[in-house]
């Protein structure tokens, strides 16, 4: 024919690699003979390989128009088709040639690649498994047939046709990569490792095997290797995002967190819509300390993809950290309203701060728990009491210079020895603060856990026979909330992390108190109810205060003038609270509101709130972060704290007691909006809580007004902090050591988990 020369030639080129010489010689061939459909055929299937789909299937269907019978430019163009991510449009193509040439082999490859683009495994695998009788040795389709069977969990199948892959191709790279994955799969992380390694060592560059790799190393608990490993993998192949991401989590998982966002970016730069990589990245700019860039990429995120779980919760968090309050009430709405239709709103710790009641957020909380840790318990049930002494191990992220730590250290250090076993798993980052070596020595060392799985710390807890393991992280912070799931212990605890139930069964008790937990609110918690006799929250009576406590000039206070104070973190300032205090700075004359100066976008807005009200934005003063010695002493400059709802102040308000500051409270419908009707009550001053928005206001105004009276308050709390129980940490832990030894006497006894409440010591 005409164009015999030039089909050979161009052939003789696509096999050279040389795809533009070929686009050009058969566009040249198709011009001088057009009723031959060799060269329209070719020059499709040449402009496809060199990455131009839309001339590729142009001319493919000019082949298609000059020779319908030809099930191979049929398979071609639905190749095209495909590569075009038109994998539904390809099916017909495929099915027709397959019928106009039933020895097609080609048709039955790429109609298993269309099915399983489309999410139809099961079919692919059965276009598989018709090729694979066709062509039993054909090392291509059997690489995709294992693919299949591990994305359908058919896992002793995917290893068994891996063995057989590689008993017909022998050392393949990729045969070995798909081996290590049905192995990492089925939880043989040393096999998959070895594998690996072999493939590597046959093709270093291989990036999927530094891929497979690095997840088995995570399992082994090499968190450095694993990192290394997907470093690997992402530098071969910069267009794997699954690599990336998992880089990505790693790194944050170590607390790196820039490194963490820069694998972020480059999976965003491959793919700019990836949902789980544009919410990690916003997650990780908010533990950077990047409010103000992750609020609007939650937000960004939340109009693209308002239905996606738990992102509504999760952009209102970012937004108040920034105290941005515009479309306040529409946001509120959609959330109670999401909640109310039983639809997946928000992470637990968002809702805290939110005025949606105790039903909602125990309706929210339960759901996001079934979601979050769904796994089965995995040892059989264990009696407490196997020992001569009660064994309680506090599980925590924060064993360093955090809130957690600063209230727990005198518990820790004052347990009895001789009735108690008391372990500390360290499942957090570490840091090199003051805390740090003072925590260590309180437990004599300990147990470093934070890459280990879930499972592996439960089988230490069950192998080191543990009875009561407290949870001190809940849903806040570094928390392992799914190593409670797999129940290792007899009684599991969920204590002062988290200020409300964590809605999962496998939590038998909470810990609170009489103002906490008040009667009837038991309903609002899945734990069964645990009430110490003073005060759930401990606190350490050996927290230094500096000797010098700065001038108003230095803290950039007026010399004179009332000072309202609140050190809360910002997203618990809610407008209405803002609102009040707005009120009380324009009726008491030269008042100044001292906040905490986190970040320049909340101190931005909040000063344009305040200007809202009438209020001269000047009159807020934001205090920068200091050492805490420093911090405690600087509460002399204030003269009275206030409170905010629905979200009291926690460890901020037991700190300003502590250096002298009277607390003036709101108590609300949760746990977490009455820890402060505790606190006063447990340190004498119950006198400073008030139950509706009006009595708070009218008790700031008198105590603003009354300078007496304001001094007798705190010279009434100067007197009561040595005498009352909030900071005696030693009767504090008598307390706890007696809830501890009732949960275990119930375990031992066989009975289930039931609520009590502990009798005070004498």
């Amino acid at each position: 024919m005409r164009n015999d020369m030039e089909i050979a030639q161009a052939n003789a080129m696509l096999g050279a690699g040389r795809i533009g010489e070929a686009v050009a010689l058969l566009g040249r061939a198709a011009a001088a003979d057009p009723r031959d459909p060799r060269a329209p055929h070719m020059l499709g299937v040449a402009l496809a390989q060199a990455g131009q789909l839309e001339a590729g299937e142009k001319a493919l269907l000019r082949a298609r128009e000059l020779a319908p019978k030809s099930g191979a430019v049929l398979c071609d163009l639905a190749t095209v088709l495909i590569l075009a991510k038109r994998d539904a449009e390809a099916l017909p193509a495929l099915a027709q040639a397959r019928k106009l040439d039933p020895t097609l082999a080609s048709a039955l490859f790429y109609n298993g690649v269309a099915l399983a683009n489309l999410g139809r495994l099961e079919e692919a695998l059965a276009a598989y498994d018709a090729l694979a009788k066709r062509e039993p040795k054909n090392p291509v389709a059997l690489q995709n047939r294992v693919a299949l069977l591990l994305k359908l969990k058919r896992l002793d199948e995917a290893a068994a046709a891996a063995d057989a892959l590689l008993a017909l191709t022998p050392g393949h790279p990729r045969a070995l990569t798909l081996r290590a994955t049905a192995s990492l799969e089925q939880g043989e992380f040393a096999a998959a490792v070895a594998a690996c390694d072999e493939a590597i060592a046959r093709e270093p560059a291989f990036a999927e095997a530094h891929h497979v790799r690095g997840a088995a190393l995570a399992r082994l608990d090499d968190g450095e290797a694993a990192v290394s490993a997907w470093s690997r993998a992402a530098d071969l192949d910069p267009t794997n995002v699954a690599a990336l991401l998992k880089l990505a989590r790693a790194r944050k998982a170590r607390w790196e967190l820039v490194e963490a966002g820069v694998a972020y970016e480059q999976a965003l730069a491959i793919d700019p819509a990836h949902f789980e990589a544009r919410l990690e990245r916003a997650q990780t700019l908010l533990a950077c300390g990047l409010h103000e860039e992750a609020a609007a990429a939650l937000e960004e995120l939340y109009n693209r993809v308002p239905d996606a779980a738990n992102l509504l919760g999760e952009t209102i968090h970012a937004r108040a950290h920034i105290c941005d309050w515009r479309d306040y009430n529409l946001w509120m709405s959609r959330l109670n309203a999401a909640i109310d239709a039983g639809k997946p709103a928000s992470p637990p710790f968002p809702l805290l701060a939110l005025d949606v009641g105790p039903k909602r957020l125990l309706s929210a909380t339960r759901l996001f728990a079934q979601s979050a840790i769904p796994t089965a318990p995995a040892f059989p049930p264990r009696r407490a009491g196997a020992g001569a002494k009660i064994r309680v191990a506090y599980l925590s992220g924060e064993f360093r210079d955090q809130a957690t730590a600063y209230l727990m250290a005198e518990v820790y250090e004052s347990h009895d020895r001789e009735k108690f076993d008391i372990f500390g798993v360290d499942t957090g980052r570490r840091d090199d603060g003051f805390m740090r070596p003072r925590l260590e020595k309180a437990f004599g060392g300990l147990k470093e856990m934070s890459g280990a799985s879930d499972m592996e710390i439960a089988r230490w807890l069950d192998a080191e026979k543990i009875d009561v393991a407290v949870n001190l992280n809940g849903w806040f912070g570094q928390s392992r909330n799914g190593v409670f799931a797999l129940r290792p212990c007899p009684a599991q605890v969920n204590f002062l992390g988290f200020p409300g139930t964590l809605g999962a069964d496998c939590f038998d008790y909470i810990v609170g108190d009489r103002h906490t937990i008040p009667a009837g609110a038991e309903s609002d918690f899945v734990e069964k109810v645990v009430r110490l006799p003073e005060c759930y929250q401990p606190n350490d009576s050996r927290r230094a205060i500096a000797p010098r406590a700065p001038t108003r000039a230095e803290l950039g206070l007026p010399e004179k003038g009332f000072v309202f104070c609140c050190f809360n973190n910002f997203h618990k300032i809610a407008p209405t609270m803002f609102d009040a205090w707005a009120r009380l700075l324009k009726e008491i004359d030269g008042s100044v509101l001292w906040l905490i100066g986190r970040n320049e976008a909340a101190q931005r807005n909040l000063r344009a709130e305040a200007s809202r009200r009438g209020v001269d934005p000047a009159r807020l003063v934001f205090a920068p972060y200091v050492k805490l010695d420093v911090h405690l002493a600087r509460h002399a400059r204030a003269d009275l704290f206030l409170d905010t709802l629905p979200h009291n102040a926690h460890t901020t308000a037991s700190d300003a007691l502590w250096a002298g500051a009277p607390v003036l409270t709101l108590v609300g419908d949760t746990f977490a909006g009455r820890v402060g009707e505790s606190l006063l009550n447990a340190v004498g001053l119950p006198e400073l809580v008030t139950r509706n928005m009006d009595d708070y206001m009218e008790s700031a105004l008198e105590l603003a007004r009354d300078p007496a009276l304001l001094r007798v308050f705190r010279e009434r709390l100067a007197e009561n902090r040595a005498k009352w129980p909030l900071f005696n940490g030693a009767r504090h832990t008598r307390h706890l050591e007696r809830a501890y030894a009732e949960m275990a006497a119930i375990s031992k006894d066989g009975a289930p988990p039931r609520a009590f409440d502990v009798a005070a010591v004498d």
